[in-house]
């Protein structure tokens, strides 16, 4: 099928495994999903006041979110395609094929994280229109609303966290 997503979410999900065990480590599902879940629930509770002109606002900063992404994943790729640097000293050529092999795993990683965020501004966009087209201030909105920002914020976190382990793997 050609519209078929699921291989971009269980990708998404395989990154936050614990690499050695394979096991899915909760810290990062409680980051990613509970804590945004936890956030919403507060801010129904303390009845923040959310505007029709914050969705129009969520729908703009993820279309444009969306856009970098894109433009962000293609330099990815080109940073995962430098070829391995070799040695003649085996006990080096060994660490660099043990730093290639980690940047090739963190890059994947970063790019699966990615996509995942752009499948999520997608259909987040889509759900926000919802309320912008009907100038609507229902309690689902502003709860779900919360939720798509702080899903978001906090997946950007772990791209920005990834890249920068990938960039300081590149420097080393």
């Amino acid at each position: 099928m050609k519209i078929d997503v699921t291989p971009i979410i269980t990708d998404y999900l395989g990154t936050l495994r614990d690499s050695n065990t394979n096991k899915i480590l909760f810290a990062d599902l409680f980051f990613v999903f509970g804590f945004p879940v936890i956030a919403s629930i507060i801010a129904a509770w303390i009845k923040t006041a959310i505007t029709p002109s914050f969705y129009l606002s969520l729908f703009t900063l993820f279309g444009v979110f969306a856009a970098v992404l894109i433009a962000l994943q293609s330099n990815l790729l080109q940073i995962s395609d430098i070829p391995r640097k070799q040695s003649k000293d085996p006990a080096v050529d060994k660490r660099l094929k043990g730093l290639h092999e980690s940047r090739q795993t963190l890059a994947k990683e970063v790019c699966y994280a990615i996509s995942y965020l752009e499948l999520f501004f997608v259909f987040s966009i889509i759900y926000l229109i919802i309320p912008i087209a009907l100038n609507s201030d229902l309690f689902l909105f502003k709860w779900t609303s919360i939720f798509l920002l702080f899903h978001a914020l906090m997946n950007i976190l772990i791209i920005l966290r990834r890249f920068h382990a990938l960039f300081r793997n590149q420097f080393e």
